[in-house]
C-alpha cells in the first residue's frame, strides 16, 4: 500500500479517484474518502472546523476564479504593491489544488 492512497481518518485504502476527497488545513493537505471527510467535519464541530474540500466542484471553480484574479493582479498595476500582495495570496488556493492533483488523484485510477 502506498501511503498516498490512506484515507487520515480510517486509515483504509482509497482505491479511485471516486472515492478520493482532498482536504485542506492550515497547509495540510490530506486524502480521505468521502464519507470519512463527512465524519471529521461532523465531528469537528462548526466553530473549530478548518477543513475544507479541495476536489470538488465549488473547489475547481473557486480555483479557476483565483487563477483568473491572480494573473490579473499579475498583468496589471491594480493597486500597485497591496494588489501584487492579494494576488499572492490568492495563489494559495491555487497552489493548493495543483499540489492535490499532482500528489494524490493522479496516482489513482479514474472510475
Amino acid at each position: 500500500m502506498n501511503n498516498a492512497h490512506i484515507c487520515r481518518y480510517c486509515r483504509k485504502e482509497i482505491k479511485n479517484r471516486d472515492e478520493l476527497l482532498t482536504g485542506v488545513s492550515w497547509f495540510r493537505i490530506r486524502p480521505f474518502h468521502y464519507v470519512c471527510f463527512q465524519k471529521l467535519i461532523g465531528e469537528a464541530g462548526v466553530i473549530w472546523n478548518t477543513w475544507r474540500p479541495i476536489n470538488t466542484q465549488g473547489g475547481n471553480i473557486s480555483t479557476v476564479l483565483m487563477l483568473a484574479l491572480v494573473i490579473w493582479m499579475a498583468v496589471s498595476d491594480f493597486r500597485g504593491i497591496w494588489g501584487d500582495l492579494l494576488g499572492l495570496v490568492a495563489f494559495y488556493p491555487v497552489l493548493v489544488r495543483v499540489l492535490s492533483y499532482v500528489l494524490y488523484e493522479r496516482k489513482l485510477p479514474k472510475i
